[in-house]
């Protein structure tokens, strides 16, 4: 792809002496060898990989005289398996978890994208000398070559069928779906289906194609307290479609239980990968599933219809928005703090949006790619590493590459508000197996009516309430992330000597992250405990 727009690379061009490839770290496989070629595939994605056309990730070594001559590595479309790089002296490193030598030094950057966003954007990490593969594109390395990143597939690329109708669109929606959920169904003959059920729409449509399909193995979980009506529209679903059901409680003292586990700090930081936050709402759950046999079983996520159908796309992007306008909307949607001078961040994030336009044909197209990029990638697919710490096979149909090429091809005003996606799922699906009950009822309710539910579906809370006794002191909080975070930051090293000077003018510049929401927080203090605690062992 020679002729198409050079990528941003935040490290400088050099020519390849040498290649290395480390996957010490379990998660890949060979899947096939010759004398010349060897090609690595994920070992815990349940999928099809003789598939060609299915943007999985994969590495594909070459070799001459016993010589490693050249590379190909390609995370995923989504980033479903992170890869991570650096050139050192001419040398090219490929490695399947971020490496962090003692001359390692605090990007400033990309610390600024972290506290920004909630991850280092593109292909930085926290540190200077590693790299991360971005989503979607793969890494070419050949001898006396420079390094190449160049797209593997282009999302929104593929033409919008201006004049479909809606009838033909949701057509080719359930045409799509069924070719996907036979084939997940196919990857998952005799083995058990672990599916997180909440009561919104993702995962009750992959719940209710696994039954039209016949597959009848499945356990579903809810998690959360007891008041979050998630749980109950849950449970309704699984037994209205014949499916194992379990509730987790997400308590206080299941809180307090991932926090005394020696592992979890180990298990953050490998899921982070120095470059995004880690996501914490499956916490608790993963600490009930290491007690229970889960031989045989897969994971099946719900990641992330609402994403691809249209629901992080804003009615404010158009034909004739320009490149401005997308690095405006994702900072009033991503961003999450405001204020204080980011204009490193504006300016690369312009550069970002500007080179994902030279491949589409409306530069308003360019939200959804870095969106799927960055938070999709970074910081929803990438929880996905928990299970694979347990062993655990995992597969997202939802993110198939077959799903992703029909909704490119969706015009805006049938993906703006999930209009297509939620219409097709409402008339195709869940009315046809009764199971069309609302999503999320606590959208159509007042703030006063989701505090009457609650304390009416929870009569200890209530009577606290009555007694004037606050014994939850977050009770809006459905999960228990306030609490967490909290305790975050009781340990957070915030005058880690290292770190003095960067959070200190950081904190400043923008205030504490109390008050300013869940995610700033724990962003906040994870990129100080990551930050703090290895640039103390380099210290060593």
């Amino acid at each position: 792809m020679s002729n198409t727009p050079d990528f941003p690379q935040s490290s400088s061009k050099v020519s390849i002496s040498q290649i290395q490839l480390d996957l010490s770290s379990g998660r890949w496989k060979l899947f096939k060898q010759s004398k010349q070629i060897e090609h690595y595939i994920p070992k815990y994605m349940c999928n099809d990989f003789d598939a060609l056309d299915a943007c999985l990730p994969y590495i594909k070594v070459s070799y001459d005289g016993g010589k490693v001559c050249s590379i190909e590595a390609f995370p995923g479309l989504v980033r479903e398996q992170p890869l991570f790089f650096n050139v050192t002296s001419g040398v090219l490193s490929i490695h399947d978890s971020p490496t962090v030598e003692p001359s390692s030094t605090l990007d400033d950057v990309s610390a600024l994208n972290w506290l920004t966003f909630g991850y280092a954007t593109f292909d930085r990490t926290l540190f200077n000398n590693t790299k991360s593969i971005p989503a979607s594109h793969k890494l070419v390395g050949q001898l006396n070559s420079e390094l190449r990143i160049e797209p593997e597939y282009v999302y929104n690329s593929h033409a919008e069928r201006r004049g479909a109708t809606r009838t033909e669109l949701v057509s080719s929606f359930m045409d799509a779906s069924e070719k996907v959920f036979d084939s997940l169904i196919k990857a998952s003959q005799n083995k058990t289906i672990i599916l997180p059920l909440s009561g919104g729409y993702d995962s009750r449509f992959i719940a209710a194609m696994l039954k039209k399909g016949g597959f009848s193995n499945v356990k579903c979980f809810a998690w959360g307290r007891p008041a979050n009506e998630d749980i109950s529209i849950s449970q309704h679903i699984a037994q209205k479609l014949g499916y194992q059901w379990q509730y987790i409680d997400y308590s206080t003292q299941a809180w307090q239980q991932v926090l005394d586990n020696d592992t979890y700090p180990r298990l953050l930081d490998m899921t982070s990968g120095n470059t995004c936050i880690s996501g914490v709402a499956s916490l608790p759950f993963l600490e009930y599933l290491e007690q229970q046999d889960i031989t045989g079983s897969v994971m099946v996520f719900g990641h992330s219809g609402g994403f691809i159908g249209g629901g992080h796309l804003p009615k404010s992007l158009n034909d004739n928005s320009s490149t401005d306008d997308v690095v405006s909307a994702i900072f009033n949607r991503h961003c999450l703090y405001k204020g204080g001078d980011i204009s490193p961040v504006r300016d690369e994030l312009t550069a970002q949006v500007n080179y994902l336009a030279k491949h589409l044909d409306k530069p308003y197209r360019a939200f959804e790619v870095w969106d799927l990029m960055e938070r999709q990638a970074k910081f929803i697919v990438n929880t996905n590493r928990y299970y694979e710490n347990m062993q655990l096979p995992w597969s997202m149909p939802l993110w198939d590459s077959r799903l992703c090429d029909f909704w490119a091809t969706v015009p805006p005003k049938h993906k703006h508000g999930l209009s297509l996606y939620n219409h097709a799922l409402e008339t195709q699906v869940f009315k046809p197996m009764d199971i069309a009950f609302p999503a999320d009822k606590t959208r159509s309710r007042s703030p006063v009516a989701n505090r009457l539910f609650r304390l009416a579906n929870n009569p200890s809370l209530l009577l606290d309430k009555l007694k004037g006794v606050r014994a939850n002191p977050y009770p809006n909080d459905e999960y228990g992330f306030t609490w967490f975070t909290n305790q975050l930051r009781k340990s957070a090293p915030t005058h880690d000597k290292a770190l003095t000077d960067f959070a200190s003018k950081w904190f400043q510049e923008q205030g504490s992250p109390e008050g300013k929401g869940i995610y700033p927080a724990i962003a906040m203090y994870a990129f100080l405990h990551l930050a703090a605690g290895t640039l103390s062992q380099d210290n060593d």
